[in-house]
């Protein structure tokens, strides 16, 4: 996979309040070569940010206490964009929602019932995002990076990625 040729190996923390959806999240992420780490509440997943360091989140919105706005609150307080991604995972898909979240500082968006084909779209792509990242001291945590090529290299069938 992508993962595997970037870094040696992606950190990813999956957030929901619902321990189905989290361990369906991570199902689908199975074929990637993945570090991941699960959150069961905002509360968990604000302390794994800060000790994990994950590059990538998988956010559910609606928890209880600490909800998906209050952990996008503490990501986007402490990381940027280029540093640690956020794909909100949520059934609220109205646009003001959508909007809000983009807002805020979300790189993705996902509707539920998650799609496992959108979702591993997404999350190869932000990957992707991190390789072209230069100043990203996460690759010097890595030395075996492969040597960077041009996107259309990468652009490969779709196919290709669904096995």
């Amino acid at each position: 996979t992508n993962c595997e040729k970037i870094m040696s190996k992606c950190r990813v923390l999956i957030v929901d309040d619902i321990p189905e959806n989290v361990e369906q999240v991570a199902d689908m992420l199975s074929e990637l070569d993945l570090d991941i780490q699960k959150a069961g509440g905002g509360k968990q997943a604000i302390e794994l940010i800060d000790t994990f360091r994950p590059h990538i989140i998988l956010l559910d919105l609606m928890m209880p206490a600490v909800n998906g706005w209050d952990v996008i609150d503490h990501v986007r307080a402490n990381y940027n964009k280029s540093e640690m991604a956020i794909i909100v995972t949520s059934l609220l898909n109205n646009k003001d929602n959508v909007d809000e979240c983009y807002e805020l500082g979300v790189n993705d968006y996902i509707a539920k019932p998650i799609l496992k084909a959108r979702l591993l779209n997404s999350v190869e792509n932000l990957i992707r995002t991190f390789e072209n990242v230069t100043e990203e001291p996460v690759a010097q945590q890595h030395p075996l990076q492969a040597p960077q090529q041009p996107a259309s290299v990468v652009e490969l069938d779709p196919a290709v990625y669904l096995g």
